[in-house]
C-alpha cells in the first residue's frame, strides 16, 4: 500500500509544503515520531473539533506545538494555544499524517480511559 507521500498528489502536497514551511520559516515533518503524541494535551478537545481544522497540539523538541498543514489558520492555532495555556509553535505537516495522528492520539486516549 502507498502512503500519502508516495503518490503523484502525495508528493505534490509535499512540495507544497516545503515551500510554505520556507516561507513561514516553519519545521516541517514528513512523520510524527510516536513519542510527539500525547493524548492528555487533547483531553479538553472534541476529536470532531480537531478534524474539522485539521490541528492537533503535539510535543516536539521539548515544546507544545501545533500540528497543521496551513500555518495562516491564525484563529484555530490561537483558540488551541488559550484552551491549553501555552504558547503553540506551528509545525507543518500533510493532511495525512495530520490525520492518522489524530487517530493515534484519540485512540490511545481511548485506550489510557478504559
Amino acid at each position: 500500500m502507498k502512503t500519502s507521500t508516495e503518490t503523484a498528489a502525495g508528493r505534490d502536497e509535499l512540495d507544497r509544503l516545503r515551500k510554505v514551511a520556507d516561507e513561514y520559516g516553519i519545521p516541517l515533518l514528513q512523520a510524527l515520531p510516536e513519542h510527539a503524541i500525547d493524548p492528555e494535551l487533547v483531553r479538553d478537545v472534541p476529536v470532531e473539533w480537531i478534524r474539522k481544522h485539521g490541528v492537533l497540539p503535539v510535543r516536539h523538541d521539548g515544546r507544545v506545538c501545533v500540528l497543521c498543514s496551513d500555518p495562516s489558520c491564525v484563529r484555530e492555532h490561537e483558540y488551541l494555544a488559550l484552551l491549553l495555556g501555552v504558547d503553540l509553535q506551528p509545525l507543518l505537516a500533510p493532511p495525512g499524517v495530520i490525520s492518522e495522528a489524530i487517530d493515534a492520539c484519540y485512540y490511545r486516549r481511548e485506550d489510557a480511559t478504559s
